[in-house]
C-alpha cells in the first residue's frame, strides 16, 4: 500500500473516532440536561420552569 492510501486510511478512522465521540458527548450532554430539568422540576421553589419556556411540571 503507498504512503497516500496509509494516510487516507488514517485520516478516514480519526474521522470515525470523531464522529464516535460526538456521539458520546451530545448523550452525556442531553443526559445532563434531563437530570437539570428533573432537579428544577423537584425544587421548583428555586426556579421557576416558565422562565425556561418549559411550562410549569405540575401544570399549575
Amino acid at each position: 500500500m503507498d504512503h497516500w492510501a496509509l494516510v487516507g486510511e488514517k485520516l478516514t478512522a480519526e474521522k470515525h473516532l470523531a464522529e464516535d465521540a460526538k456521539k458520546v458527548l451530545v448523550s452525556d450532554i442531553k443526559s445532563s440536561l434531563r437530570r437539570l430539568m428533573d432537579d428544577i422540576s423537584e425544587d421548583n421553589w428555586m426556579y421557576d420552569p416558565i422562565d425556561l419556556g418549559q411550562g410549569h411540571p405540575h401544570g399549575r
